[in-house]
C-alpha cells in the first residue's frame, strides 16, 4: 500500500515539476503580448469597418500600435508566467500571461468594447 502511495506521489511530482519546466519555456514576452493587441486590433477593426476608405485609415492607426503599447504597458516577469499592466484613461487592465496565452485578469477588457454598443452611443 505504502509503495502505491510512493509511487503516486512520486509520478505526480515528476508531472508538476514537467508543468513548470514547459511554462517556463512558454512564458510569453512582451513581443507576444504586443502582436496579441495588435492582432485583437486588426481582428476589431476588420470587423468594424466596412467602407473600403475607413478601413485604410484605420490600418494606419494601426501602425503606431507598438508605439502606444510601448509606452502604456508594463511586463512584470514570473519566469513562469507573466503580469501585464496596461493603463489606460478610463483605468489599469492587467493581463495574465502563461502557456502563450493571455487571459484578463477582470471582468471588462477595452478591446471587447471597441465596435459595442458602447462605443456607438458615445
Amino acid at each position: 500500500m505504502f509503495k502505491l502511495i510512493r509511487l503516486i506521489i512520486k509520478i505526480a511530482f515528476a508531472l508538476f515539476v514537467a508543468l513548470l519546466v514547459m511554462a517556463f519555456f512558454t512564458n510569453p514576452s512582451m513581443e507576444d503580448f504586443k502582436q496579441e493587441v495588435r492582432d485583437q486590433l486588426n481582428s476589431k477593426v476588420n470587423e468594424q469597418t466596412n467602407n473600403p476608405s475607413l478601413g485604410y485609415i484605420a490600418k494606419l492607426g494601426l501602425e503606431f500600435t507598438d508605439q502606444v503599447v510601448e509606452k502604456m504597458v508594463t511586463r512584470k516577469n514570473y519566469f513562469i508566467c507573466s503580469v501585464y499592466s496596461v493603463s489606460l484613461p478610463d483605468g489599469e487592465y492587467r493581463y495574465l500571461g502563461a502557456f502563450y496565452h493571455f487571459v484578463p485578469l477582470q471582468e471588462k477588457n477595452p478591446l471587447d468594447i471597441i465596435g459595442s454598443d458602447q462605443t456607438q452611443t458615445n
